[in-house]
């Protein structure tokens, strides 16, 4: 930290502006009490339900504070940083000062350690798990608003706790099996041992009439099946990789031993470094479910089973959950880590001696990701995150447009400017959203790519997209693009100009489709009587942008369950790779592999995205000199798609019987 010099008198001045918010705000200043002695309540307000939390919950919450106090502590001894108002007088303290140093803030550590606990407990959406961060970050705002701590104090303990929570989560590890149990806990789990029980799922044994190399019809899942599948490849997708941005994945789990073993890319808890453990999760199985459907191989003594569409290619994970909510900083880091990803796969298969066993081709974006709201994690913030691109162009005077663009976060969305330029090179799958809304979710929405669209049609606003677009590339934390390669990205980014130009207008059916976005919502295939070959689902958003669907879980509009019988009789979920504990989608919660007829399996758009991804594999697999949008044309032919009567055009995943998907 700094002690003096010119970046102590920064901090100085950022926490005098901060400390204006308290004028008149008598409610700003009560909270800050209220979490001097009180850090539990805010995060108990974004999850308590009218019969309280869990009791193993609220002991994570406790370990985790403790925790925090004890490695804060021993850090502030070790720094002795003198607090704000020592520094300078102009910090009026609104709270009693602690006799401890600054350094770090000691309520960042532990706020930020128990939203790291809650997010590792529980699976819901990741909107809620952005909650959980969100508290962490305005309680440890407000020690900096109050006079406490320096934005750099905040800083520190954020990055302690990310480093140290793998460690601790591996000490309290009965605690927060105890935890992930009471927490996904349901009226029905015990209906398995009912006798209204009849579903058991059946794996029969395999008849390939002795070729190892195919999984026949009668050892593929249901889904597939539902598919047109009549056999899958074992090679299918072969010489492809997949790079799937999601939740916890566990890289060594049975369905995935076919291939070679992933390190995988852990942006939630980097260190330690690519440790199996901590790429996955008890209570979180959304991302191992989706590698599942990807290229997942279920084996078994009395047979395989096929769960994933592309067993052949390899699968990469990206554990990216925590940086999934409105925050400029997380969606920085994503499209840094992005960049990183991809072009450095394309810069090391150039360096390549001889060819690489895979090549990355697929994209898989298929967390909820929140959409900017206009509200970042500064409190004095309150206008959009990102430049006007309209009101910039109509603005002639030079030094309000200088304004604009210094008082935003950036000139454009950088998430939405790294897709652009990566669908260029490789096919991007987005998962479409399960809101019932009648447009995709972020960052699937034409109009997430309008603002880029619209600086892309004038030189003026070009140069600014151009040098956001070098600083991301500048600021490659894996890699040092060279000057060629620079000029490379600046390339693509040129084209996307005309790839996007559709997005500008309100008329376009499709407006991707000069691009390599594939944005995917979801369909019941379940039900016989379904308008062939699939039923766009209620829970999928629609709308221009939704490029195709594919299955997703079941969409009965009836009451919710009230007994056994009635909930056994509503199961129809994805059949996917389960997490063992009680985290999770199967009811049996030794189970490593889901049935279709879980009463809260897996499915959504998020099960649709994964299998659409692998047929994307498949058809690279076959042509690897194609292009993003030539590959997504390909995918909305007869061969791999059918369209679904009366829904406008929409087309929906079915393999043409004839199509294969294995290597030639």
């Amino acid at each position: 930290p700094a002690y003096h010099g010119p970046e102590l008198e920064q901090e100085i001045e950022e926490i005098l502006e901060l400390q204006t918010l308290l004028k008149d705000n008598p409610e700003l200043q009560a909270d800050i009490e209220a979490e001097i002695e009180d850090i539990y309540t805010p995060f108990l307000d974004q999850l308590t339900d009218v019969a309280g939390l869990p009791g193993s919950v609220l002991r994570i919450m406790n370990l985790m504070d403790m925790a925090g106090y004890v490695i804060a502590y021993h850090l502030k001894a070790q720094y002795q940083r003198p607090r704000p108002h020592v520094q300078d007088y102009r910090v009026e303290p609104s709270i009693p000062v602690p006799t401890h140093s600054a350094y770090p803030s000691a309520h960042a550590v532990q706020t930020h350690l128990i939203a790291h606990g809650l997010a590792e407990v529980y699976e819901g959406p990741t909107g809620m798990v952005a909650e959980m961060f969100d508290v962490a970050e305005r309680v440890s705002v407000n020690r900096e608003i109050a006079g406490m701590h320096y934005p750099t104090d905040t800083e520190a303990g954020r990055m302690i706790a990310q480093v140290v929570f793998p460690m601790l989560r591996v000490m309290f590890d009965e605690v927060f099996v105890d935890a992930v149990a009471e927490a996904n806990a349901g009226r029905f789990d015990n209906c398995k041992y009912s006798i209204a029980q009849t579903h058991a799922p059946k794996i029969n044994p395999p008849d390939n009439g002795g070729d190892d190399t195919v999984s026949p019809k009668d050892t593929l899942s249901e889904t597939l099946k539902h598919l047109g599948l009549e056999q899958v490849e074992k090679d299918a997708g072969k010489g492809v990789s997949v790079m799937l941005v999601d939740k916890a994945v566990d890289v060594d789990h049975p369905a995935l031993e076919h291939k070679e073993r992933p390190d995988g890319i852990n942006l939630d808890y980097p260190v330690p470094a690519q440790s199996a453990f901590a790429m996955g999760s008890m209570g979180t199985g959304h991302g191992t479910a989706m590698a599942g459907l990807i290229t997942g191989l279920m084996p078994s003594p009395t047979g395989d089973t096929q769960i994933g569409v592309a067993p052949g290619a390899f699968l990469q994970p990206m554990r990216a959950q925590n940086l999934a909510r409105d925050n400029p900083i997380d969606r920085a880091l994503l499209a840094g880590a992005l960049l990183d990803a991809v072009l450095g796969a394309r810069i090391l298969e150039g360096r390549a001696e001889t060819e690489p066993s895979s090549q990355m081709r697929v994209l898989v974006l298929s967390l909820d990701f929140q959409r900017p709201a206009g509200q970042g994690l500064d409190p004095l913030e309150q206008a959009s995150l990102y430049v006007d691109v309209g009101a910039y162009l109509a603005e002639k005077d030079e030094d309000k447009r200088a304004q604009m663009v210094a008082a935003a976060d950036g000139f454009i969305d950088p998430l939405v400017l790294v897709i652009a330029v990566l669908q260029q090179i490789v096919s991007v799958v987005i998962a479409g959203g399960n809101n019932g809304y009648p447009q995709p979710a972020y960052p699937g929405a034409p109009k997430d790519y309008r603002q880029l669209a619209q600086a892309l049609e004038h030189e003026v606003t070009r140069k600014l997209v151009r040098e956001q677009m070098l600083g991301l590339l500048d600021e490659s934390g894996a890699f040092e693009f060279t000057d060629a390669q620079k000029d490379e990205v600046m390339t693509f980014l040129a084209s996307v100009r005309c790839s996007l130009k559709d997005v500008l207008s309100d008329d376009q059916t499709d407006p991707f489709a000069k691009t390599g976005l594939i944005v995917v919502g979801a369909a019941d295939y379940s039900d016989p009587g379904n308008r062939y070959p699939a039923k766009p689902t209620r829970y999928s958003n629609t709308g221009a942008g939704i490029t195709l669907v594919a299955p997703g879980d079941g969409d009965d509009p009836k009451p919710l369950p009230q007994t056994c019988q009635e909930a056994l009789a509503r199961r129809t979920t994805i059949p996917t790779a389960e997490i063992a504990g009680p985290g999770g989608y199967a009811s049996d919660a030794d189970a490593l592999l889901s049935s279709s007829e879980e009463l809260y399996g897996f499915g959504g758009t998020s099960a649709a995205s994964a299998l659409t991804a692998g047929a994307v594999a498949r058809i690279w697999s076959e042509a690897m000199d194609s292009s993003p949008s030539q590959v997504r044309a390909t995918l909305l032919s007869d061969d791999y798609t059918r369209e679904i009567p009366d829904e406008g055009g929409l087309r929906a995943l079915f393999f043409k019987a004839t199509t294969t998907g294995g290597a030639d």
